[in-house]
């Protein structure tokens, strides 16, 4: 074997390897923040504020489709005198893009289909969701794992200004 076809062996070996290492390295990063969004897998009850009314919530995470994808089930409803009265309940399925951005789609009662796009770092999960056919606004989910709490807030996009229009402190229900 000549000099030149040595290189070139050798090359193509460590660049063979390097790639090898990289997948490695991105599948790790990968697999901790599927492992770190796992604090929100469970079944989830909250109190709070829906439209300036006290609101009851719920909400179960959980994996789906051997780990590929997230999904939210969600429903809110307003107290009024002791009694619950559901306004809106949604299915969103979530998959990571990569360690840190994720996408989905939005489903619910009211007939819409929107898209997510969403940022995961930290325990704390923002949606931005919506498009220019729907509406479009922001909810952000602070995992608390000392206090086993998440706290939800709900943004919606009035002209260049998200306005809150709810917002809830979620205990794990199991």
């Amino acid at each position: 074997m000549n000099l030149a076809n040595f290189l070139w062996v050798n090359y193509f070996s460590m660049l063979k390897g390097l790639i090898f290492i990289f997948c490695i390295f991105t599948s790790s990063l990968l697999s901790a923040q599927e492992s770190s969004i796992k604090g929100f897998y469970g079944e989830w009850s909250g109190q709070g504020q829906l439209f300036e009314n006290p609101a009851e919530f719920k909400m179960s995470w959980k994996s789906s489709l051997d780990g590929k994808f997230i999904e939210l089930q969600f429903e809110n409803g307003l107290v009024d005198n002791g009694k619950y009265q559901r306004i809106l309940s949604a299915k969103a399925v979530y998959w990571f893009e990569n360690e840190s951005h994720l996408k989905g789609h939005w489903y619910d009662t009211r007939g819409y289909v929107l898209p997510l796009e969403a940022t995961f770092e930290n325990n704390m999960l923002i949606t931005l969701w919506g498009d220019d056919k729907t509406e479009r606004g922001k909810t952000v989910y602070q995992l608390d794992p000392d206090s086993k709490s998440i706290t939800v807030t709900d943004y919606v996009l009035s002209g260049t200004e998200y306005s809150q229009f709810g917002e809830a402190k979620y205990s794990k229900s199991n």
